[in-house]
């Protein structure tokens, strides 16, 4: 956020009005530029935007732990992208690979914070570094995807 001082067309009389203009972009990306007639309720306007961004509540972390327990619900009650629900001893076959193989390194992890990077370092550790067989690293990996493609819809 920045404050502009701008002078508007000369007048009759030659004179200049001044006005203070607050420039700034919103959280949706969208700039605004209020104007006011002294510097002094500009700043004050500015200091009150950033005191009310400050106060806003951090909203609430939504971890990989909790997501993958929520894609195991989905897939047991619903099913997921159209298909059938699973039976229980899928269930377990499924928990069994995301206890062993994504929540020791991915548990404490916010999804919302993840990124693409994020997602490819998994991956390339999975694939590396695991010393996992192609098959269980395959498995994983779907697990991943979908408990992410959950996380998001």
């Amino acid at each position: 956020m920045r404050i502009q001082k701008i002078a508007n067309k000369p007048r009759k009389d030659g004179s200049r009005k001044i006005a203070y203009v607050l420039d700034y972009t919103d959280e949706k990306g969208v700039r605004h530029r209020p104007q006011f007639d002294t510097r002094a309720a500009a700043t004050a306007e500015r200091d009150r935007r950033i005191q009310q961004k400050n106060s806003e509540p951090e909203k609430p972390q939504y971890l990989f732990e909790d997501a993958a327990d929520e894609y195991l619900k989905v897939c047991e009650k619903i099913g997921r992208d159209g298909r059938d629900p699973i039976s229980p001893e899928t269930v377990v076959t499924y928990g069994s690979c995301i206890e062993a193989h994504l929540k020791p390194k991915l548990s404490d992890t916010d999804i919302s914070c993840l990124t693409a990077p994020d997602i490819v370092n998994f991956r390339d550790w999975l694939v590396a570094d695991s010393g996992k067989s192609q098959e269980t690293i395959r498995l994983a990996f779907i697990h991943y995807k979908g408990i992410l493609q959950e996380a998001y819809n």
